[in-house]
């Protein structure tokens, strides 16, 4: 065998193939072409191809008969069983170039070692040398990790083929908690704004509750007392009061309310039907005699409405809320109060220069009118209470 002289040469070479090429070289050297591996995408060739070493045997090439596929990746390598081919007697012939060839082909395993070593894990030169890289036996389904110490390798405590469902599964868990805890920060939200609403609504009914309060002070709707237990009621002639139920009928209108005896409000009824015939002069005596102690007209508050404003389309219009007047006229028997269109069931007496008193319930921008044919003029009186 020719003398090989083994170089600082990898003895591995690769291509990707094109589909085209037959022959592909090596730059190493090998002692025969039985030390000639080929490998098609990490699987070895055994036939289908020819080993060709040059004169010197310091390379050659391989030939294949059909063109490796395109993509392919080819692999050529020097691969050597690990020996001694030389066997020096004691006493014997010495030879230079048994010698040469005995230390090139150690040199070749060497070399091949080193190249394995290559494609093995290993640890950096500077790694702590007291590291154990050796490794765990073998177990079904496990992954190699580092130990808890970091110093040696072990098996995994999971199966390596569950961590990513498992992954999965927790992402999809995580996913929907986080969903349900945005759904419930928007209900935590849209409660919190239902409570700011409601406290609102309730600061502003109890804001109305508190003006309905002081308005009841003075003053109750008259369309409430229908539902009283009872309603004191005065009797002009006799000065008599009396307490009596309150029933929903046409004869209670025109009740109001007043202060009475023991300064508690109360709902007063002023009987006008002694009044029917008096005379214009003792009218205002008459009219504040009817509600003394309780409630008096403010005659210096008088509104004198005439016949020609009353029938007209305007009428009289109250111009506050929750004024009690006296309403004194002169109308005839062909004359009927109406209070925003509804009668009053008031009509005059039978003859021409009667006058009356009616209590009357106003609030702001009540119309009060008079029906045409007969003489309605007259005069509002506002009450003020009597302290």
């Amino acid at each position: 065998m020719t003398h090989i002289k083994i170089g600082d040469i990898s003895p591995k070479i690769q291509y990707i193939a094109d589909g085209d090429i037959l022959t592909f070289t090596f730059p190493f050297a090998v002692f025969k072409t039985s030390d000639v591996e080929v490998y098609f995408d990490g699987q070895v060739q055994s036939s289908g191809f020819s080993v060709t070493l040059n004169a010197d045997c310091d390379g050659g090439f391989v030939v294949f008969e059909e063109a490796p596929k395109d993509g392919v990746l080819l692999t050529i390598r020097r691969y050597l069983i690990i020996e001694r081919t030389t066997d020096f007697q004691e006493g014997g012939a010495f030879r230079a170039k048994v010698l040469n060839d005995e230390l090139d082909y150690q040199t070749a395993c060497l070399q091949q070692l080193s190249e394995d070593l290559k494609s093995s894990m290993v640890l950096p030169a500077y790694a702590n040398s007291s590291i154990d890289m050796t490794l765990p036996l073998p177990e079904a389904g496990r992954a190699i990790v580092w130990n808890d110490e970091a110093a040696g390798l072990a098996n995994s405590d999971s199966v390596f083929d569950n961590i990513v469902p498992i992954a999965e599964a927790s992402k999809i868990a995580a996913e929907q908690a986080l969903a349900e805890a945005i759904i419930a920060r928007d209900e935590v939200l849209n409660f919190k704004i239902a409570a700011e609403t409601a406290q609102s609504l309730a600061e502003q009914a109890k804001l109305a509750a508190e003006v309905a309060r002081d308005a009841a002070d003075d003053i109750v709707n008259l369309g409430a007392l229908a539902n009283k237990d009872t309603i004191g009621t005065i009797d002009i002639d006799a000065g008599s009061v009396s307490l009596e139920k309150l029933e929903t009928v046409a004869e209670n209108s025109g009740k109001f309310m007043g202060y009475n005896e023991e300064g508690v409000p109360s709902p007063i009824e002023v009987d006008t039907s002694s009044l029917l015939n008096a005379s214009l002069s003792n009218i205002n005596s008459d009219g504040q005699t009817a509600i003394s102690n309780y409630m008096t007209p403010d005659y210096s508050a008088r509104v004198s409405v005439s016949d020609a404003t009353l029938t007209s389309s305007t009428g009289f219009v109250a111009p506050s809320n929750g004024v009690i007047y006296v309403y004194t006229s002169n109308y005839d028997s062909n004359t009927t109060v109406y209070v925003d269109g509804v009668s009053m069931g008031i009509g005059g007496a039978s003859n021409y220069g009667d006058y009356h008193i009616t209590t009357i319930l106003l609030a702001k921008d009540t119309v009060v009118k008079c029906s045409t044919g007969g003489t309605s003029s007259g005069n509002f009186d506002p009450m003020k209470t009597v302290v």
